[in-house]
């Protein structure tokens, strides 16, 4: 049975906190990017809608029930089939069906095993498992269909901001970036944290971007868009440096081993001492990256989050070239969640929306 209700806007707003993050996106902005970097120009791209430069799909309607409500969904495609959802505002993970059939829920709210304070992620591990990650880092394992927890520890980690399956039992973890008080020119930051579950701990640090000392009053806490692993390289995002970092995730060496498709370099923003990054340089001072997706052609979907003249919090849906190129920009539009294995179709989810269980599914118009 599809119970339709409504959540307030009060409850909805908890989940991005947006407008502190703009706030703060754009202090960061006055106080260390403006006098480092300089943003390309560009000229304005034609006004397009939404639903000019995406084909709508039937909807994926997720089932509730009395016990298991949509509040503030995320999902995945799951390798299995379906989809594995969790919802930080349910305090649990979930199993749907590709039809949106409720399956199973594992989780719930609380600080003991197998419960949530924050719920962050749920991936599929490579062996079949599940694992979800807590706010705090807290990790857990549980079983292929989520009916029993198997262990669960705490990583070190803090402020995590998103999780994915890595080969060989482990898991890619993103933080906020801090930018800690060196002694020296530079300090490391890191930008993925490798966790092997079997070990319980965090075996390496893939990629560290190098932050000039003059940097180290600002503490910089707007938390990345999740981790994407495409292929066998995993994608990370820094909302406030604008870039995109490509980091295979094989080997054991402990920095660097990032490349990208689009090279630009500054001596003044943070570069990885043998690779480099896509930076987004038409994204303005006030505003930053949010999730981002790849699409069939080798290109992506990029979200931007920033405020009005009027303060209120506005979100933007980008299209990027396989090489970073901004190819339009579309406003006011629905909260990016994911894309499907081909990266044909584009899973959305409209907080505004009458019926909160309903994804809104989309491929991209033909040209765009």
């Amino acid at each position: 049975m599809v119970l339709a209700h409504r959540y307030s806007p009060t409850t909805r707003a908890r989940g991005h906190g947006a407008a502190a993050a703009c706030a703060l996106r754009a202090s960061v902005a006055r106080l260390v990017l403006a006098g480092t970097a300089t943003l390309l120009a560009q000229a304005p791209l034609a006004s397009q809608s939404f639903e000019d430069v995406l084909v709508a799909e039937p909807t994926l309607e997720l089932q509730e029930t009395p016990d298991h409500l949509v509040a503030s969904p995320n999902l995945l495609p799951d390798p299995r089939g379906g989809f594995i959802y969790w919802d930080r505002l349910a305090a649990e993970a979930r199993l749907y069906s590709e039809t949106g059939e409720f399956k199973a829920a594992f989780g719930r709210e609380g600080e003991g095993p197998g419960e949530f304070r924050w719920l962050v992620a749920a991936v599929r591990l490579s062996g079949g498992d599940i694992a979800t990650v807590d706010r705090d880092g807290r990790i857990g394992r549980w079983t292929a269909n989520g009916d029993s927890l198997l262990y669960d520890f705490s990583s070190g980690l803090a402020g995590v901001a998103g999780m994915v399956s890595l080969p060989g039992d482990r898991v890619g973890i993103s933080t906020p970036l801090r930018v800690p008080s060196p002694d020296a020119a530079f300090a490391d930051v890191p930008l993925l944290h490798v966790v092997d579950l079997a070990s319980r701990s965090v075996v390496r640090t893939r990629g560290r971007a190098r932050v000039p000392s003059k940097w180290a009053t600002v503490l910089v806490t707007v938390a990345p868009p999740p981790p994407l692993r495409v292929g066998e390289d995993v994608y990370v995002g820094s909302p406030v440096f604008d870039s995109i970092w490509t980091i295979p995730p094989a080997g054991d060496q402990t920095g660097g081993g990032v490349r990208s498709t689009r090279l630009e370099a500054n001596a003044e923003v943070p570069s990885l001492d043998d690779g480099r990054r896509a930076v987004l340089s038409w994204i303005g001072g006030a505003s930053y990256l949010g999730r981002f997706v790849a699409v069939a052609d080798g290109g992506w979907l990029v979200e931007v989050w920033g405020q009005d003249e009027t303060r209120a919090v506005t979100r933007s849906l980008v299209r990027l070239s396989a090489g970073f190129e901004r190819l339009w920009e579309v406003d006011g539009t629905p909260r990016l969640l994911a894309s499907s294995p081909d990266r044909q179709r584009i899973y959305f989810w409209d907080p505004d929306g009458f019926q909160p269980n309903q994804i809104l599914v989309r491929s991209l118009a033909l040209g765009h």
